[in-house]
C-alpha cells in the first residue's frame, strides 16, 4: 500500500470540521492533489473530487444567473413551556403559542393558568406572555392566526357563571405584535350554529377577513369580517370538509382529501368543485402563488379554476434540504411532517418538528425554513463528500443522532454536501478504507477503529489541523472528551457531543461557595425536582 501523505492537508482540515455532527474518524479517499496549508489554514477547494476540469471552454466560466431555492433556518427547540405544542400560530417574524402554566408554592403543585406567549423567531427571544392572565379572563383558548403585520388573532371560548347568571360565550380578539389590543368581539353560542368549540383552525384572508372552519360531512366555513364582525356561514358541497386554503386573487377554498381525488370549492361560489389533477399530502395557503399543494416530494402551486399545477421545489432541493435524509439505506427517505407553511410577500416559509435524537427525554426541535429564490452564481453546486456508515447501525440511537446534525450541516454548508455509503459489513468497510479507496469519513459506531489506526495512512491525524485553525484548538475541548478521541496514541476522532444526567428543581441554587454534593442532595430531599437529561 503507497503511503498517501500528498493528500491536501488543507481541504482535510474543512472535513474534520464537518464530523462535528456525530462520533467520525477521516479517512483518505477524498483528496488527489497535494496542498499544504496556508498561514491561516485556509482551504483550497479546488482538489475536492467531483470538480469538472477547466476545458478552456469560455462559455463554461460564465455565471448562471437562473433562480435556485434557499432555505435560512432558525431552531428552537422545544422546553416544559412547548410540550403541549398544540395551539399555535406563525408568521415570517413571529411564533405565537398557548401556553399552560403549573404555579407552584413550598414545593407544592397550586394552580394552573392559561396564556398565549410570542417568541420571535429569528433570534430565539425569550419568551414572552403575550396574552397574561390578567387580559384573558377565565377563556379557554380554540384557535390562533397571525397575519404578514405580525397581528395575532384569538379565538377561544370564554366560560359564564351560572350561579350569577352570566352566560358562556366565544371570543374573537385582534392584538399588534406589541400585544395591543385592537379590538375585541363577542358572539353567542347559537350565532356560531352551536359549533364554536369545533373552530380550532382557519385561515386569514390578504383582505383580512378571518375565516375559522369545523371539520366533517357538514362541516361549515365561519366567515368574518377585517372587524370581527360575522358576515356569513358556509357549507360547502364537498363529501367532507377537510380544510381550507387561501390562493390567489383573495379566494378561499374549502377542500376534501378523501377518496382517489382531492376537490377543492371556491367559497364564494360553493356549488362548483375542482377535482385536482395530483393526490396531494397536505394542503396549505399559497396567497399569490395559488393554493400550496405537498405531496411529501415536493411543494407545488395550484390554481383550481384551471387545474394549472407548477413545481415551486423539491423537499430535498440542495439549498432547501428539508426533508433531505442521506443517511437512510435504501431508496425510501424519512420525510419529516411540514407543520405549517406560511407565505409572506417575499419568501415562504416553513415549519417542521424534527427529532434530536440525544436520549429517550429528547424533546422534538422547531424549525423554521425561510425559502426563497435566489441567484444561483452565489449558490454554486457544491462539492460532495462521503460519509462510511454499516447498515447494522441504520435504526440505532447513533443513527439517528447522525441523520439530524448531517441534515443540519447539509442546510448551512454553502461549499460541502454530505452523501452517505453504506456497508454491509464491518469488514468491507475496513478493507476499502485501507485501500486507500474508502469514504472520506467513517462513522465508527460498531467499528473497530483500533484495527485502522494500525494502517497508518488510513486515518489522519487531525491534531496539525487543530493548531492551523482559527475556529477550535485542542484548549477548546474538554481534556477527558479530547483524550476519547485518542486511539493508540493518534488523534483520529472527532467527538462532537455528550450529556450529564442531572436533575432540575423549582429552588434557585445555592451560592456556589456552599455548593456540594450534600448539598445538592439537601435540596433534593426538600424540593420536588424534576429528571432531564442536558
Amino acid at each position: 500500500m503507497k503511503h498517501q501523505k500528498k493528500h491536501s492537508r488543507k481541504s482535510r482540515f474543512s472535513l474534520a470540521l464537518l464530523a462535528a455532527a456525530t462520533l467520525l474518524s477521516s479517512s483518505c479517499g477524498l483528496w488527489d492533489d497535494p496542498e499544504p496549508f496556508s498561514e491561516k489554514g485556509s482551504i483550497n477547494t479546488a482538489s475536492v473530487s467531483g470538480d469538472k476540469e477547466d476545458t478552456g471552454n469560455p462559455s463554461a466560466q460564465e455565471p448562471d444567473h437562473s433562480p435556485v431555492p434557499v432555505a435560512e433556518f432558525q431552531y428552537i427547540k422545544l422546553n416544559m413551556e412547548f410540550w403541549r405544542f398544540d395551539t399555535h400560530a406563525f408568521n415570517q417574524e413571529w411564533l405565537y403559542f398557548v401556553n399552560t402554566t403549573v404555579e407552584e408554592k413550598d414545593g407544592e403543585i397550586g394552580s394552573s393558568y392559561t396564556s398565549v406567549c410570542q417568541k420571535r423567531i429569528s433570534d430565539g427571544s425569550q419568551t414572552r406572555e403575550f396574552i397574561s392572565d390578567e387580559d384573558r379572563g377565565n377563556l379557554n383558548f380554540l384557535a390562533l392566526l397571525a397575519d404578514r403585520e405580525g397581528n395575532c388573532f384569538t379565538f377561544g371560548k370564554l366560560w359564564g357563571n351560572e350561579d350569577e347568571g352570566i352566560p358562556s360565550c366565544f371570543v374573537m380578539e385582534k392584538r399588534s405584535p406589541d400585544g395591543i389590543l385592537q379590538w375585541h368581539e363577542e358572539y353567542a353560542t347559537e350565532a356560531l350554529d352551536d359549533r364554536g368549540e369545533q373552530l380550532t383552525q382557519g385561515t386569514i384572508a390578504l383582505d383580512s377577513r378571518i375565516y375559522l372552519f369545523a371539520q366533517g360531512s357538514e362541516g361549515s366555513v365561519f366567515i368574518f369580517d377585517k372587524n370581527g364582525m360575522l358576515e356569513n356561514i358556509c357549507t360547502p358541497r364537498l363529501d367532507s370538509l377537510d380544510g381550507i386554503a387561501a390562493g390567489a386573487g383573495g379566494s378561499v377554498y374549502g377542500y376534501c382529501a378523501a377518496g382517489e381525488a382531492t376537490s377543492f370549492v371556491r367559497l364564494d361560489s360553493p356549488e362548483e368543485a375542482y377535482v385536482c389533477p395530483m393526490v396531494p399530502t397536505q394542503v396549505f395557503d399559497g396567497h399569490e402563488d395559488g393554493v400550496y399543494l405537498s405531496d411529501k416530494e415536493s411543494l407545488w402551486s395550484y390554481t383550481p379554476e384551471s387545474a394549472e399545477t407548477k413545481k415551486l421545489w423539491d423537499w430535498d432541493d440542495e439549498y432547501v434540504q428539508i426533508n433531505a435524509d442521506i443517511l437512510k439505506a435504501g431508496s425510501s427517505l424519512e420525510r419529516l411532517p411540514i407543520t405549517g407553511i406560511f407565505k409572506s410577500e417575499d419568501s415562504v416559509t416553513v415549519l417542521c418538528m424534527e427529532e434530536q435524537v440525544t436520549n429517550s427525554f429528547s424533546p422534538p426541535v422547531l424549525t423554521f425554513a425561510s425559502i426563497a429564490f435566489r441567484d444561483r452564481s452565489e449558490y454554486p453546486v457544491r462539492k460532495t463528500v462521503t460519509l462510511g456508515r454499516l447498515l447494522i447501525v441504520d435504526d440505532s440511537h447513533s443513527s439517528q443522532y447522525l441523520r439530524y446534525f448531517v441534515r443540519r450541516y447539509n442546510r448551512q454548508s454553502r461549499v460541502y454536501k454530505v452523501e452517505a455509503t453504506v456497508f454491509d459489513s464491518p469488514s468491507a468497510l475496513v478493507a476499502k478504507t485501507i485501500r486507500g479507496e474508502g469514504p472520506d469519513l467513517v462513522e465508527t459506531s460498531f467499528l473497530n477503529v483500533g484495527g485502522l489506526t494500525t494502517a497508518s495512512t488510513a486515518l489522519e491525524n487531525l491534531t496539525d489541523y487543530y493548531t492551523a485553525s482559527e475556529i477550535i484548538s485542542p484548549e477548546d475541548i474538554l481534556p477527558a472528551v479530547r483524550d476519547a478521541g485518542l486511539i493508540m496514541g493518534r488523534n483520529v476522532l472527532v467527538i462532537p457531543s455528550f450529556y450529564i444526567s442531572c436533575l432540575q428543581g423549582m429552588k434557585e441554587l445555592p451560592e456556589p461557595e456552599d455548593w456540594t454534593v450534600w448539598s445538592f442532595l439537601a435540596m433534593g430531599r426538600e424540593n420536588r425536582m424534576f429528571q432531564k437529561q442536558s
